[in-house]
């Protein structure tokens, strides 16, 4: 089975601080994965990586054979998800 997310040593920094670091995962089509830890463990940023909605420092990501941030556009047809924060619209 081909893999959904394939995720090769992600590494995210601000400044001096390594939030993410190294980080490999590789979730195949069909599974469902939970990402745990304690606050400011970078779970989120991760996940914002993979979405395109951050630019990692180092390594390489898919999500469904795409690269997020050159293919924003097209994977962001083809993903959702519900980050930490959220409301609905005025209307």
């Amino acid at each position: 089975m081909s893999a959904a997310i394939e995720v090769t040593g992600l590494t995210k920094r601000y400044h001096d601080l390594a939030v993410v670091e190294d980080l490999d995962l590789v979730v195949r089509r069909g599974e469902v994965v939970g990402i745990l830890g304690p606050n400011g463990a970078g779970k989120t940023t991760a996940v914002e990586c993979m979405q395109g909605l951050r630019r990692a420092d180092a390594g390489t990501i898919r999500v469904c054979g795409l690269d997020p941030m050159v293919d924003r556009g097209e994977l962001s047809g083809l993903i959702g998800s519900q980050l930490q924060d959220s409301a609905m619209p005025d209307r």
